[in-house]
């Protein structure tokens, strides 16, 4: 569908123009030498911006594209300006004009392609502006029918540059100050401009789709740079599954872990005292099962306070080869400071396999002991050694549970990432 142009001379250096858009357009304005020409009276001279250097943009006037099936034309072109603590930042508006669904802007910032319709609907508060923003003690939200938006960004911008058809009339350096919420896919800002305020709604583009539309090879544009707010969250669709799967194997992993995992019982099979503790231990035993955990307990007398005992522990087969060596301390602490505490027990516990069933012996022997602080102290006296076998283990499922559980919930904080890069955007401050 092509856009009808009429052919006029520039007002003021006499050029040749092309101005397109239909029959509502007001202003034309030479991309020459900068004259605004006024569509109503005659074109006639109404004023004159700057003629600077072509902005850069892959889009020229009167070409022609295609935006979510609708065919439209670039009729116009202006540069916007943002400045605040000594930054600035600028993009490209490009004026579209569609005979079937009228006027909209194309805008080109930092690579990314955005589009931006008037709304009619009138938002819920109707009204935002800077100085309200600024009474806000938390982000204000919006709603445009049901649809729900929070505040992004807010600003000033000024119009540094203007060339071809508008349905408007450009004023030079003209300042509107514009108030940007945000949902999950969209931009609603509210825009007020001299004394009239208006409703935008945004949404980001398919950038190759569109340049292709427009016959530009994306190959030949710069790339886009950073994330843009509005970007959606895409995963692939394996990685879905995979995030399902691994949420899978972390329940299955936590069941058996609670199936399997039972450290507490077990079958009684030796036990032995010795009331010196410098006295070494020899303790025979005998394994039924060696599919599942033997457990030591250590245990020594009462009088262990403040002070500590360390044993050397081995456990051999019949043929005298070590199947579990370790070495483990039993300490107790305590005294008071603001009341009564304690720290440690007067107990070890020692859990470790058998490779088959049959006859073990347990080797025990203290090889150091000793006392801390000052006050009430005594070393252990006397030691006892029990043994217990049928003792599950519930590490296996424990670390399955975390390993998957790492998996899921690496996939989903990938959302959760992509939602604070979004919002980390946002020109809000708790301060």
């Amino acid at each position: 569908m092509r856009t009808e142009a009429r052919a006029i001379n520039c007002a003021s250096c006499g050029a040749g123009q092309s101005v397109l858009g239909g029959g509502r357009i007001k202003t034309h304005v030479c991309g020459y030498c900068g004259a605004a020409m006024d569509a109503s009276a005659g074109f006639r001279l109404v004023a004159k911006f700057d003629a600077i250097d072509r902005p850069e943009t892959p889009f020229r006037i009167g070409a022609e594209g295609e935006i979510a099936g609708v065919p439209v034309t670039v009729i116009g072109i202006q540069v916007v300006e943002e400045r605040w603590d000594g930054k600035v930042a600028t993009w490209v508006d490009h004026q579209l004009y569609s005979p079937t669904h009228g006027y909209a802007w194309l805008t080109l910032e930092n690579g990314h392609l955005v589009l931006t319709r008037k709304e009619r609907r009138a938002p819920w508060p109707n009204t935002l502006t800077l100085a309200e923003v600024e009474t806000y003690e938390t982000p204000p939200r919006v709603k445009l029918g049901e649809e729900r938006f929070r505040y992004f960004e807010s600003g000033r911008h000024r119009v540094t540059h203007v060339a071809g058809s508008f349905n408007f009339t450009p004023v030079k350096d003209q300042v509107s100050e514009a108030v940007s919420c945000m949902s999950r896919d969209r931009m609603l800002t509210y825009r007020r401009m001299g004394g009239e305020l208006e409703w935008e709604v945004s949404q980001l583009l398919d950038r190759d789709a569109v340049l292709r539309s427009f016959g530009i090879d994306p190959a030949d544009t710069p790339r886009a740079r950073g994330l843009h707010p509005l970007t959606p969250f895409a995963r692939s669709p394996i990685l879905g599954d995979l995030r399902n799967i691994a949420m899978a194997g972390a329940a299955a992993c936590f069941v058996l872990m609670l199936t399997y995992g039972n450290t507490g019982g077990g079958q009684h099979i030796a036990e032995s005292t010795r009331q010196n503790i410098d006295q070494a231990l020899s303790l025979p035993f005998q394994v039924a099962d060696a599919s599942q955990l033997v457990e030591i307990t250590v245990v020594v007398d009462r009088n262990l306070t403040n002070a500590w005992a360390w044993f050397d522990i081995e456990v051999l087969d019949d043929g005298d080869e070590p199947v579990a060596t370790v070495e483990r301390g039993v300490e107790f602490y305590e005294g008071y400071s603001d009341g009564y505490w304690s720290e440690g027990s007067r107990y070890e516990e020692i859990f470790f396999r058998v490779p088959e069933p049959g006859p073990y012996t347990l080797e025990i022997a203290k090889s150091e002991d000793g006392t801390w602080g000052r006050g009430k102290q005594a070393k252990a006296e006397s030691y006892w050694v029990v043994l217990r076998e049928g003792h599950g283990s519930g590490m296996p499922g424990l670390w399955g549970t975390l390993g998957f559980a790492f998996i899921a919930f690496s996939l989903i904080g990938q959302r959760m990432i992509h939602h604070m890069r979004r919002w980390g955007q946002s020109d809000w401050s708790d301060d």
